[in-house]
């Protein structure tokens, strides 16, 4: 009998009760022949006595602790991946809030059991916040295939089987943060090319309730299809990596060589400072946010001065910015913070640029008297009068 190995990764649903349940949909399965790795994304809500209870109860259940929040589908499930049983034939993967239909391994197994085919779909059922549903997985895989050029991936996550060795000729997740919102599209179009037999099954496997959650990956952040395109361009002509060692341990703001205008890097930057502020990450947050300060000085378009434009909505970027813009050059240290708790570390930015308000303007005033022209003086009074606007808007916290 085939071996099914299922991975599901989990983040902070202790309180909800969305891990519980999809872990009871995998149990309560009809095909039984299958193991359930789950991946920690390092909660600190109760998630860990959840898995461990389920753990102890049924032996297939196994579970991977990660020791820092990664928000990476392609970190998480290549962890799972690289953990499975090698005798494990075929895999697919879920999240916490997908619910198994008693019957879809069933349905999935048999189909790949009498076609053969290296990849066989369902159907996912999408709920939404106003209580009506949709269907992923409807279209048929020639269907697919061609709406991947839009950036479209009709593919259910919980509701598809594909055979391990397809992987190997495919490769895994790409956890680059530039096509983070879209890896399914990319890993799909990948399968679709090297899959031997794609067939489709008109039966909803699961459904999915992340759209009724603004802590879903979904609806976390935003992204833009154009530059993603382009970056997967520029990553397969020069051959990187995507196994799934490489998504695991491997770096995820890499920016492949090409001709990328200053916008594009511009838009990437803040993407790479978002990401690491939102994960805790400070130390690589200010990194990237003074190399996005270099970028903002090369335009003249860009001046700091229009910040509050350019940086609209990002109050993340705003903090990072301004941290980032003054730690680099010794004027305060950065301090450690407690990275259970992104929404801590979130705040701890904040906290920073508070704390260095007298630093920074006593520099600024410097600077503004030090430069020996008047579009230098110019440039660092905005800088200034910028930095004295944000101030007044952040709501104040106790350090």
């Amino acid at each position: 009998m085939m071996l099914v190995s299922i991975h599901l990764t989990t983040f902070c649903q202790a309180e909800s009760g969305w891990l519980k349940r999809a872990i009871e949909s995998v149990l309560s399965q009809t095909f039984q022949a299958f193991e359930l790795i789950c991946y920690d994304d390092a909660s600190y809500d109760g998630t860990a006595d959840i898995l461990k209870r389920f753990a102890n109860r049924d032996s297939r259940v196994r579970i991977i602790t990660g020791s820092d929040n990664f928000n990476s589908v392609s970190k998480s499930l290549g962890a799972c991946f690289v953990a499975r049983n090698p005798d494990a034939e075929a895999l697919t993967w879920m999240f916490d809030d997908n619910v198994l239909e008693p019957d879809a391994l069933e349905t999935l197994v048999r189909e790949m059991n009498v076609t053969g085919a290296d990849v066989v779909y369902g159907q996912t059922r999408i709920m939404m916040r106003d209580g009506d549903s949709w269907q992923i997985g409807q279209r048929s895989p020639g269907m697919i295939a061609k709406s991947f050029d839009e950036t479209s991936a009709d593919v259910p996550n919980a509701g598809i089987l594909v055979r391990t060795k397809v992987f190997e000729q495919s490769g895994w997740y790409d956890p680059n943060i530039i096509i983070r919102r879209s890896c399914d599209w990319d890993l799909f179009r990948r399968v679709w090319s090297t899959a031997n037999g794609i067939v489709k099954v008109d039966h909803i496997c699961s459904t999915e309730y992340g759209e009724l959650s603004s802590s879903s990956l979904r609806n976390s952040f935003d992204t833009s299809f154009v530059l993603m395109k382009k970056y997967v361009q520029l990553r397969d002509e020069q051959g990187f990596r995507l196994d799934p060692l490489a998504a695991v341990y491997g770096p995820p703001d890499i920016i492949p060589l090409g001709d990328w205008t200053d916008d594009e890097l511009i838009y990437i930057y803040k993407g790479f400072v978002r990401y690491f502020v939102t994960v805790g990450n400070l130390a690589k947050a200010v990194e990237w946010s003074q190399v996005l300060i270099d970028a903002l000085h090369l335009n003249d378009d860009l001046l700091i001065r229009n910040l509050r434009h350019h940086l609209a909505g990002s109050p993340e970027i705003l903090d990072a910015v301004l941290v980032g813009m003054f730690s680099g050059r010794a004027i305060a240290p950065i301090p450690p913070v407690d990275r259970t708790n992104t929404t801590l570390a979130t705040n701890a930015v904040t906290v920073l640029a508070h704390g260095i308000q007298t630093k920074v303007s006593n520099y600024l005033r410097q600077r503004i008297r030090d430069s020996q022209t008047s579009l230098g003086k110019a440039f660092w009074r905005n800088v200034f009068r910028t930095c004295r606007y944000l101030w007044r808007r952040r709501p104040q916290r106790a350090a």
